[in-house]
């Protein structure tokens, strides 16, 4: 009984790096990527310790991620680029000429309208426009970099806020039913199982478990998903990216997940409740 409990109800805190499910033993997390995660990837990297399936996706990893061996260059700037497409919008961006130049300082432009926009700013009393978010109250000296900035809060032109999470939405009716997720009603029921949903986007995701649709597909090893966040970390077994590091060591993950499978909090007496690293430990 007391090896049973051992075995199978002891702590797991050693997780698996590219996945993050976690593992009682450092071995068993080993033996579990070897056996699910490398299996068929034969070609291995001599450059990092990960492996693909076929040499044209080591080759692609290779190029990505260590040598950057790009097939094309510009010749005006050498800036390279893997497609010719990629450097012909380059040239067209960067090196074309522009026709529409200013006559009081030579700034040019490549429409006429941005030049129009422009000249003004040589009139004495011309006072520059600023453009104030309502939201975090930051101030740009462009339309165009405040409209990208508004992009993040997601606003637009949205002006109903949640007093729950402060999520912006554009009318009533949307804050109603985003309202409902916080009050647990679940108006979208599933006429397979029944099982409820705040929202019609979930309740389609959710039905794909029934239906078997799984429409995001990995380029690269065809693996298929049911939704876009799981390929996007899928994504990153093949390209070796590691977007998210622990601060408490110098340790990688593939995902938020993973990474914070990686800590934990303190102990139970520790007072300040803080994270700790479970390599440190």
């Amino acid at each position: 009984m007391k090896r049973h409990i051992h075995r199978a109800h002891k702590s797991k805190t050693i997780p698996c790096d590219v996945c993050g499910n976690m593992f009682v033993h450092k071995s068993q997390m080993q033996k579990h990527r070897q056996d699910v995660h490398m299996a068929d990837y034969t070609h291995k990297c001599d450059m990092c310790d990960l492996s693909f399936k076929t040499d044209n996706t080591l080759r692609m990893h290779k190029r990505a991620v260590h040598i950057k061996d790009y097939n094309f260059h510009c010749d005006k700037c050498g800036k390279g680029f893997f497609h010719m497409k990629q450097l012909s919008n380059h040239c067209q961006v960067e090196h074309e000429k522009v026709p529409f130049t200013c006559g009081v300082c030579g700034k040019s432009y490549r429409c006429e309208q941005s030049l129009k926009n422009h000249l003004p700013t040589h009139d004495p009393n011309y006072k520059k426009k600023e453009y104030y978010c309502i939201i975090c109250e930051k101030v740009f000296a462009s339309r165009t970099t405040f409209g990208m900035h508004k992009r993040e809060h997601k606003i637009g032109k949205l002006t109903c806020v949640c007093e729950v999470c402060g999520k912006v939405v554009s009318n009533p009716g949307s804050l109603r039913n985003h309202m409902d997720i916080h009050r647990g009603v679940k108006s979208y029921k599933c006429n397979v199982c029944q099982a409820g949903f705040s929202s019609a986007s979930c309740l389609m995701t959710h039905k794909r478990i029934h239906t078997g649709e799984k429409p995001y597909a990995c380029v690269i090893c065809d693996k298929r998903f049911r939704q876009k966040p799981p390929l996007t970390i899928h994504m990153r077994t093949h390209t070796g990216e590691k977007p998210y590091s622990c601060d408490l060591c110098d340790q990688r993950f593939i995902s938020k997940s993973a990474m914070n499978s990686h800590r934990c909090r303190g102990p139970a007496d520790d007072s300040t409740n803080e994270y700790v690293c479970l390599a440190n430990r």
